[in-house]
């Protein structure tokens, strides 16, 4: 596991926060899968379903602190059982459709469907009660202290009756009460929002939000050079160095990552069943050397499951490179020569693995050194998602930015047997474990 240190924005001067642009170019690594909030779990996707929905309580601009959205205040019962939200009045849809309780009720049900990626963050609701236009009442199984920070996940947005109807077509045109408006999506190519006057928020500053899909890290930076690109993210951390020293540019964001990268054993396929076979590989891989040359040094080795500041946070020491002692517990297991297996490698990069093909080779080379031939698969994004959540991959990488800042959104996230349901997996170990649980 290794956990990315830098935040990684770059935008031109002119983009200071004085200025409002017409038109803003966001140039990023892939693109979105789909825009159904309630139907998707990958980053890209919700880059843009954060400006077309919103929440009943949202994040402040920095951190995880808390504040009013589309429920202008709530309060909890003496129990912690009994929530209740206070929508705000004359909020429309940008389609004209009216916000009001029986609308929340409806849009937050869907979370509880075992298709939604995030089901099991909600199934501790119990009934959702609309008693008056603008009051909700969430009902709840048992005190549970994430509540506000998961309603205030992407995936909790508020949409209208209209997604409903047809939910393939909402999740390429989708409505929301969000500062932009859905306008077109050309697949790999653009997607087009409009600011939407009516927001309850204010309008934004820009009038056109572009998102351009441009995978490669190098050319999407040489489009920021060249103008072609506003603002992008995810540059090779190789590059940040000259970012920095170029007078053109501005290195935004530069704070350490709440995220997390990991390669991921699939453990109900043998030989990743038995966990002599799990640590072998892991004590085969040069953590150190990869965050050296692959991260120049801008990252972090990873101790634990839950990142450094987090609450629950424990440095828990890493199982040691070493390979000699891997090979002799590869035998212990079996394999005195190794076997083959596949590595799948997102071909994208993330926020944690800005350049996954590379980090995907290095481990290659790692494990041959053992005798464990691993081939490379690296289908395009949303078939690289659907692969891993339904459990295709022996091994892949994967990693997980917090959506809610709670220590809960990583652990339980990745590693309870609630979150390894093939379709829905966001725990792609597949790992189950009663005590665990």
């Amino acid at each position: 596991m290794r956990r990315l240190a830098l935040a990684l924005l770059v935008l031109l001067p002119a983009l200071a926060e004085e200025a409002k642009p017409s038109v803003l170019r966001y140039a990023r690594g892939g693109d979105s899968v789909r825009l159904d909030p309630a139907a998707i779990s990958d980053g890209e996707s919700a880059k843009v379903t954060q400006q077309v929905f919103d929440t009943l309580v949202r994040f402040k601009t920095s951190g995880f602190d808390l504040e009013p959205a589309l429920a202008e205040r709530w309060e909890q019962d003496g129990t912690g059982l009994a929530w209740t939200f206070h929508l705000r009045a004359g909020v429309t849809f940008h389609d004209g459709t009216p916000l009001t309780a029986a609308v929340a009720k409806a849009s937050l049900e869907r979370l509880k469907d075992p298709a939604c990626p995030y089901a099991s963050s909600f199934t501790v609701i119990r009934t959702m009660e609309a008693s008056d236009d603008l009051t909700l009442v969430l009902k709840l199984e048992r005190p549970y202290s994430p509540l506000l920070r998961n309603l205030a996940m992407f995936c909790a947005a508020i949409v209208p009756p209209s997604a409903a109807k047809d939910p393939a077509a909402f999740a390429r045109a989708p409505v929301g009460t969000g500062p932009f408006r859905f306008v077109s999506w050309s697949p790999n190519e653009k997607i087009v929002l409009k600011a939407y006057e009516g927001h309850w928020d204010g309008r934004p500053a820009a009038d056109t939000l572009l998102f351009l899909p441009v995978p490669d890290n190098a050319k999407r930076l040489k489009l920021l050079e060249t103008g072609g690109a506003d603002l992008i993210d995810g540059i090779s951390l190789t590059d940040a160095a000259s970012v920095e020293a170029n007078p053109a540019l501005k290195l935004h964001a530069v704070r350490p990552g709440a995220n997390l990268a990991y390669l991921a054993f699939h453990t109900g396929k043998k030989p990743f069943d038995d966990p002599r076979v799990r640590r072998a590989l892991a004590m085969a891989v040069d953590r150190a050397g990869i965050v050296k040359h692959l991260f120049s040094g801008r990252a972090a080795a990873a101790e634990s499951v839950i990142p450094e500041g987090f609450l629950g946070h424990e440095d828990t020491p890493f199982v040691p490179f070493d390979p000699a002692a891997a090979k002799q517990l590869l035998a212990e297991a079996g394999f005195p020569n190794g076997f083959e297996t596949e590595l799948w490698a997102m071909p994208n990069p993330r926020p944690y693995l800005p350049e996954p093909r590379r980090v995907a080779q290095a481990i290659q080379a790692n494990l041959l050194a053992i005798g464990v031939k691993a081939k490379i698969v690296s289908p395009e994004w949303a078939a690289y998602l659907e692969g891993i959540q339904t459990g295709q991959h022996p091994m892949c990488l994967m990693g997980w930015t917090t959506d809610n800042g709670d220590p809960d959104n990583f652990a339980y996230v990745l590693l309870d047997k609630d979150n390894a349901t093939k379709g829905a997996a966001s725990n792609v170990s597949f790992y189950a474990d009663a005590s665990v649980h």
